[in-house]
């Protein structure tokens, strides 16, 4: 039996579960896993608990950075983007590994058009779509410039804290605006823009996506972001896959 779970605020709505109950049974594997709501306060008697019972466990906002100081080993693309969003319990110790680049990638490559790409927001999810991406064009929006950080992703990352006087041809919001609420960041669409994507998958169309397929623009929810990233901690799980 394999013993799993998904930890963050506010999962209720998280869809990891029916992913890896499809894997599992498709393979006829004992799989259990659980969404486990928590509070920062009690991450460090989570940790201790689940050295001690779980074969790995999942990380969403707010954690995938604050999980990081609990871990003993981290792979290459966890410690660029300074996020952990799964983690393999091995003799007691910890190993941080970060599947969303993957997810990202498999998602989006053929998505995009060719082009520069704007992300919304700097979070786990964004800073995961610039490592996958950071051979293209892009641009990050944010509210200030505190970003040092990212530079060290992508020495060429561009920042804005403006719309005004910019054009792109492909945009995907990476924050969790729009996530079973009628807000947007975004309401209209940029000149030359043909894409728009949301790592967002509940509701299947957020706000934003559904103003721009009103616009013509061609959309993409965050659900096969969500499958591949998946897929690669399922292997992971099972002891199939290093990093």
């Amino acid at each position: 039996m394999i013993k799993a779970c998904l930890i963050g605020q506010n999962i209720k709505y998280s869809r990891s579960k029916e992913m890896y109950k499809k894997f599992s049974q498709a393979q006829s594997i004992e799989f259990s896993y659980e969404n486990i709501d928590i509070k920062q306060n009690d991450l460090k008697e989570f940790i201790d608990y689940a050295k001690k019972n779980l074969k790995g466990f999942n990380v969403t906002h707010p954690y995938k950075n604050l999980v990081m100081n609990y871990m003993d080993e981290i792979d290459d693309v966890s410690q660029k983007v300074e996020a952990v969003n799964t983690v393999i319990v091995k003799n007691g110790k910890l190993f941080g590994y970060n599947t969303d680049e993957y997810g990202a990638k498999r998602a989006y490559s053929d998505f995009f058009h060719d082009g520069n790409i704007l992300v919304l927001g700097r979070g786990g999810a964004a800073r995961a779509i610039v490592y996958a991406f950071r051979d293209r064009d892009i641009t990050i929006y944010a509210r200030d410039n505190k970003n040092d950080w990212l530079y060290k992703i992508k020495p060429n990352l561009k920042v804005i804290t403006s719309f005004i006087n910019c054009d792109f041809e492909n945009v995907i919001n990476a924050t969790n605006v729009g996530f079973n609420e009628r807000k947007t960041i975004l309401d209209f669409r940029f000149k030359s823009q043909k894409t728009a994507a949301d790592v967002i998958y509940t509701p299947d169309e957020t706000l934003y996506l559904n103003l721009m397929k009103s616009q013509g623009i061609k959309t993409k929810n965050g659900i096969d972001m969500l499958y591949y990233q998946a897929e690669k901690a399922y292997k992971l799980f099972k002891g199939d896959e290093i990093g």
